[in-house]
């Protein structure tokens, strides 16, 4: 009982630091444009904001296709290996500069920040190649990240998602925006062992027509705050490819779980020596 209850007070001590960090770091977040004020607006409204590659302009973004089209010509010898082991591949790419450039893009680190609301941290870049798989399964399984109270994850399609690839769904934060609903899918994805919610589970707490689907072609840009909005990839027949980009505060909630986006059980991609396009840190 007194473990409890110091446990309780921990959390309340802990809420209370992090609620006067952000009233402090108001005023020292970054003036952004009409059009960047938007997203972050979106963001907190929905959770979710989804553009393009071409709309956001970011001057490294020929790069940054340039040096996926060699990761993506490096790593498809593994497909046939990875897709009967797993219909997951996961590569780290932080260490790459061509991927940390756009990752660290003024306009989007002021965005990331005054949604995050303090001084962020860019946790790291994977690249997802997912296969064909009929069940689900780990991240198709519907669920929310513990990483941090806000944190932002940046995907880029690298190929374009109909709904046969499995796109990315989310429910809006506005959708379930009543305590009551929230924590009665918390409670059930608690009792999953946090694993997450299969679609038939989910749709007994918001009905299917409330779900959005996130198809594009190869450029869409989804930005999500993933702490806040229940997520999964959908079901998929065909491979799909995706860049992740992993933002959090300073000093995340979970600094254990952040870990993964930059770890090393994850491989990296085996570039030739020769590229010019892509050179290590």
């Amino acid at each position: 009982m007194l473990k409890e209850i110091g446990y309780k007070v921990w959390q309340l001590k802990t809420e209370f630091i992090y609620r006067l960090a952000l009233k402090r770091y108001a005023k020292s977040l970054p003036a952004l444009s009409l059009a960047d004020r938007q997203i972050v607006d979106r963001l907190q409204q929905e959770g979710v904001y989804v553009t393009s590659l071409e709309k956001l302009g970011f001057a490294s973004t020929s790069q940054l296709l340039d040096a996926c089209s060699e990761v993506l010509s490096c790593t498809e010898p593994e497909r046939d290996r990875s897709a009967a082991k797993s219909p997951l591949q996961i590569y780290t790419l932080s260490e790459l500069t061509d991927f940390s450039l756009w990752g660290n893009e003024r306009r989007l680190l002021d965005i990331v920040q005054n949604y995050i609301g303090l001084p962020i941290k860019f946790q790291g870049i994977q690249l997802r190649r997912e296969f064909s798989h009929p069940q689900q399964f780990g991240a198709m399984l519907w669920h929310k990240d513990g990483d941090d109270r806000r944190s932002i994850k940046v995907i880029i399609y690298l190929s374009d998602v109909d709904r046969e690839h499995g796109p990315f769904e989310y429910i809006p934060k506005s959708v379930t925006a009543a305590a009551w609903l929230r924590f009665r899918i918390d409670y059930q994805i608690f009792r999953t062992g946090f694993s997450g919610l299969k679609n038939e589970k989910m749709e007994q707490f918001v009905p299917r027509s409330a779900w959005k689907s996130c198809v594009g072609a190869a450029g869409t840009v989804i930005l999500i705050d993933t702490h806040s909005v229940f997520h999964h990839g959908s079901l998929r027949t065909a491979e799909r490819s995706a860049l992740f980009f992993v933002y959090t505060a300073r000093n995340p909630k979970r600094p254990d779980l952040c870990r993964r986006y930059s770890h090393h059980s994850h491989p990296r991609p085996n570039l030739s020596h020769n590229s010019q396009n892509l050179k290590q840190q």
